[in-house]
C-alpha cells in the first residue's frame, strides 16, 4: 500500500473514468486505500456514505472491513461489522446475513486480536475454518500474539 501518500491515491481516483468512480466496489477500494495510508477522515466519510445509502454489498463490506483493519482502526472495524449485522436484521428483504470472505474474516480477526478480544477472534477463526476457508497468513501471527493459537492448532 502507498503508506501516507493519499495525494497519489486521490490523483488515481480523479483520473479514473466517471462511471468507474461511481462504482461502489471502486469507491470501497478507494476508501480502503485512504484508510490504509492513514487518511482516517476521508476514508471514514466514504464508509459513512456507504452505510447511509443502505444498499449492502458483500464485496464492499469485506473491502471496507479490510481497510479499517489495515489502517489500525480496530474499534471502527468491529463497530462497522456490528452495524452491518444490525442493518441486515432491520431489513425485511435481507434474506441472508452479511457474508464474510477470506479478507473480511481475516480483517475482523486481526482487529479482535488488537483489542484483545481473544474469544471472539478464536470463534471467527473456527467459523472460517469450518467453512473451508484458509485465513490470510498474518492471521496466524495475530492469533499467536494474543495466545489464541497453541501448537496443536497449527
Amino acid at each position: 500500500m502507498l503508506k501516507k501518500d493519499n495525494r497519489t491515491i486521490d490523483a488515481i481516483y480523479e483520473e479514473a473514468p466517471t462511471e468507474m468512480r461511481e462504482d461502489c466496489v471502486f469507491k470501497a477500494e478507494y476508501a480502503r486505500a485512504l484508510l490504509s495510508c492513514g487518511d482516517y477522515y476521508s476514508g471514514i466519510r466514504l464508509v459513512k456514505e456507504y452505510l447511509d445509502k443502505g444498499v449492502l454489498s458483500n464485496s464492499v463490506n469485506n473491502i471496507l472491513l479490510e481497510g479499517l483493519s489495515e489502517g489500525g482502526y480496530d474499534e471502527e472495524c468491529l463497530r462497522f461489522y456490528r452495524r452491518l449485522q444490525d442493518l441486515t436484521k432491520e431489513r425485511e428483504f435481507a434474506k441472508e446475513p452479511v457474508q464474510l470472505f477470506v479478507h473480511g474474516y481475516s480483517a475482523l480477526i486481526r482487529s479482535m486480536c488488537h483489542v484483545k478480544k481473544k474469544e471472539g477472534a478464536e470463534a471467527l477463526y473456527a467459523e472460517m475454518v469450518s467453512k473451508g476457508m484458509k485465513p490470510l497468513p498474518f492471521v496466524f501471527f495475530e492469533l499467536c500474539e494474543v495466545g489464541a493459537m497453541r501448537r496443536s492448532d497449527t
